[in-house]
């Protein structure tokens, strides 16, 4: 049993010796310090956990490498699903929202079904990329922008615009 709060020489001595090497490794990676230190106290929790395992390890290291490389390709892929946006764009996007008071949803035409209006309010209102998109309906991302052709020509359609 792992008690917090208590000294393990075993543990403590690999955390000394190896923890700054692998945060230098993992930051020249992400070019992200704090990431990669929050990944590397992972990974040395990872070896806390399986203690009675590694414990024997003759060469520890590569098991702290092994278990950073796969926390980087995570947090890699983690990251790409992530839409950053500054806040200052949230900001003026929620004013406009105020200013309107009309949601998106509530704005949408009658003639649109309930599969189109979801798929509009993911991509335009949550800001999903058609990657995310695509994974929560379990299809592929050239489906989406396909979809999303379809839709833009649906509203011209509809509405009488011509493309300029």
């Amino acid at each position: 049993m792992i008690t917090v709060g208590a000294s393990d020489p075993w543990f403590d001595s690999l955390y000394e010796k190896y923890s700054s090497r692998l945060c230098n490794v993992a930051a020249t990676i992400l070019n992200n310090y704090s990431v990669a230190e929050e990944l590397v106290q992972d990974a040395f929790l990872v070896l806390l956990a399986n203690k009675y395992k590694t414990e024997t390890y003759e060469h520890p290291y590569a098991f702290l490498l092994k278990v950073l490389k796969n926390l980087i390709g995570s947090e890699m892929q983690r990251a790409s699903y992530k839409r950053e946006e500054p806040l200052d764009t949230k900001h003026e996007s929620l004013a406009a929202t105020e200013m309107f008071g009309d949601r998106l949803e509530d704005i949408l035409p009658d003639w649109l079904s309930e599969e189109e209006r979801q798929f509009l309010l993911w991509r335009l209102e949550d800001r999903l990329s058609f990657q995310e998109i695509a994974l929560r309906l379990n299809t592929t991302e050239h489906a989406c922008h396909a979809r999303m052709y379809r839709l833009r020509e649906k509203f011209k359609k509809k509405t009488g615009r011509k493309e300029k």
